[in-house]
């Protein structure tokens, strides 16, 4: 999938990369396709971001069962 997306802003010149992405999107229509490009770059790099921390979270949630109490939280350090 990123191969083939990759290809294709390549594949874009600087006046394809100037005019207005048109029916990219109703409410960007207006931008620059490289403003879209940039746009939902921005976008993969949060949501990936997000899904890793919820990976890693969830990892670490599991990961040292000697410190989880009886009623499997957590224990408070005192």
């Amino acid at each position: 999938m990123y191969e083939g997306r990759l290809a294709g802003v390549r594949a874009l010149d600087a006046d394809a990369l100037s005019a207005p992405s048109g029916d990219v999107w109703d409410t960007c229509r207006h931008w620059p396709l490289a403003a879209v490009v940039l746009h939902v770059n921005r976008e993969v790099i949060h949501h990936g971001a997000e899904t890793a921390l919820l990976r890693d979270l969830y990892a670490a949630s599991f990961a040292d069962q000697s410190r989880r109490g009886s009623n499997g939280r957590m224990k408070v350090r005192s």
